[in-house]
């Protein structure tokens, strides 16, 4: 433990690679968060632990993960760009996810309505669909395995333990590797491992999901085990709430612990669902949630129809003192801001449809939002729907909605004006680290006060990478760096079409960050002169600014 905790590779340069920070840590690897050179995008290196640098049978199964993942080609399964070494010890280049681990969507929140949690199964479905056509089998289906990014999509990610089963099926020595907790029972004992391995680890997920906790726990793990051989999972009933019958067949079809009597496979399972939530949708169409908790708390209304979207509104706001109302349409909207105190709407966008900025554009003409904040939820959201949302009477847009470093304190600051909740607190000082702070006058593409603007005519898309090319960092040294904006809000504290702006940079070392914060971060650019640099004056002497 004392050498994982020893190692970290950020700011290395490992072939094209900028390894730009340390994401987590597992039994055998680690994940960094890296940046091509090469291709100029964000990626994930995922590198074994150099203690297993003379186990051969921990090469051959990291090898046969990048096998196994680069003959997978599906929307919801992370995708392994390329295969290397360093150090003698093997590493994958693979797809970066912004966004969230289901593992740390469940630790945030008590339980995920179901509904939300279908959303979840069935994107699961689909890339488990796509595995086991080719063969594969997962094994080691849990929530840390599970990405969520910030448009909503689900990804399936870590084949290090899968079999393929067109090229061993005779000596499986890698029954047992797996995570107790989700393991099916064949993987506790003896049996033969197919797909059907894996619905049982999803439905373990799923009913996590719904109920709050696995259907099996222990303090160790001979005490999980055991109840995956010999226990029947329970549906508690808490608060008066009971799991529909229609679920609870599911899940106990998932759970059987028998593989003869579980769904023969993943599309028929998917099938099921899909039933049951047309049912469930048909039967809640038009209805309008209201969660009144503490009568003079902030009134928030929230028209997201994706649901996954909705949890994560849901549970950033869980630590700020509110009062949501859930609407399904643009007329509920209206009816509830003509009838409630609201202080803020929160609004969702697809990029390439205008129907959200048609319904800012409703509420700005009702002239019932003067005083309330209007946030928009969107990610890939171009230039001129950047400028078509803040004309339409939005305020601000969240591009990380599944960041809660992001989400928490934007949200917060804008119904509150300050960072209150020890939460949002430590994720606002998250923010504040991970990103530098710019204004932006007249055109989202032209940073020009200060003597910064993007170098690129491209559309901005926010929430993907961009190249920067800066005076200040040219003449800092640091030359032309590439970022992501994470977020925009209107700025009205002066004459014309402002905004303020996050910036996430990707490629700069911490000691560039630094340095580049020391000069920029939280300085007022906007209506001051172009900054002249004394080449007599140290790095470490603050931001000079010539009035």
């Amino acid at each position: 433990m004392q050498q994982q905790q020893e190692i970290d590779l950020t700011d290395e340069r490992i072939a094209n690679f900028h390894v730009i920070e340390l994401v987590g840590r597992g039994a055998m690897a680690s994940v960094y968060r890296a940046f091509d050179t090469e291709l100029e995008r964000e990626v994930a290196l995922k590198m074994p632990d150099p203690r297993y640098a003379d186990s051969p049978s921990f090469k051959q199964r990291f090898n046969q993960e990048a096998k196994a993942m680069a003959r997978l080609r599906h929307r919801n399964i992370v995708q392994i760009y390329s295969f290397g070494e360093y150090q003698g010890l093997p590493y994958l280049a693979m797809e970066y996810v912004q966004g969230a681990s289901l593992s740390k969507i469940l630790a945030d929140r008590d339980r995920i309505e179901i509904d939300e949690a279908l959303e979840y199964i069935l994107q699961i479905c689909d890339a488990m669909e796509c595995a086991h056509g080719a063969d594969v089998v997962h094994r080691d289906i849990k929530p840390g395995n599970i990405l969520v990014e910030s448009s909503g999509r689900v990804l399936v990610a870590d084949f290090g333990i899968s079999k393929i089963l067109s090229s061993d099926t005779a000596d499986d020595t890698l029954t047992f590797i797996g995570t107790p907790i989700y393991m099916s029972p064949e993987q506790c004992g003896e049996g033969q491992l197919d797909q059907r391995t894996d619905i049982y680890s999803l439905g373990v997920i799923f009913y996590e999901m719904i109920v709050g906790h696995p259907p099996f726990d222990g303090a160790t793990p001979a005490e999980i085990i055991k109840g995956h051989l010999l226990e029947t999972p329970g549906f508690p009933t808490e608060n008066g709430r009971t799991l529909p019958p229609n679920i609870v067949k599911i899940l106990r079809k998932m759970l059987s612990k028998d593989p003869e009597q579980r769904y023969p496979d993943v599309r028929a399972l998917r099938r099921e669902l899909e039933m049951w939530k047309k049912w469930a949708d048909a039967k809640s169409a038009g209805a309008v949630q209201d969660t009144m908790v503490n009568e003079a708390s902030p009134i928030v209304i929230a028209l997201v129809p994706q649901k996954i979207l909705l949890g994560a509104v849901v549970s950033a706001l869980k630590n700020i003192d509110h009062r949501m109302v859930v609407v399904s349409n643009s007329t509920d909207l209206m009816s509830k801001l003509s009838n409630l105190p609201v202080e803020m709407v929160i609004l969702s966008h697809e990029p390439g449809k205008n129907g959200v900025f048609k319904v800012a554009e409703k509420m700005k003409e009702s002239g019932k939002i003067a005083d309330v904040q209007v946030m928009l939820l969107s990610h890939g959201i171009s230039r001129a729907e950047v400028e078509t949302a803040f004309l339409s009477g939005i305020d601000g847009i969240i591009a990380e909605p599944f960041d809660p470093s992001v989400l928490i304190s934007k949200l917060e600051s804008s119904l509150v004006g300050e960072q209150r909740s020890v939460e949002s607190r430590r994720f606002f000082r998250k923010t504040m680290s991970d990103t530098i702070t710019i204004r932006i006058k007249n055109e989202v593409l032209d940073i020009s006060e200060g003597g910064m603007r993007i170098a690129t005519n491209m559309a901005l898309k926010i929430g993907e990478m961009l190249k920067f090319e800066l005076q200040l960092f040219r003449e800092l040294g640091l030359g032309e760096k590439s970022g992501r904006v994470v977020w925009i809000s209107r700025d009205n504290s002066g004459d014309g079409f402002l905004f303020q702006a996050g910036i996430d940079f990707a490629d700069i070392t911490r000691a560039e960050r630094d340095r580049l914060r020391k000069w920029i971060f939280a300085s007022e650019i906007a209506g001051r002169n172009k900054p002249r640099i004394d080449p007599h004056r140290g790095p470490d002497m603050g931001p000079q600014i010539k009035r």
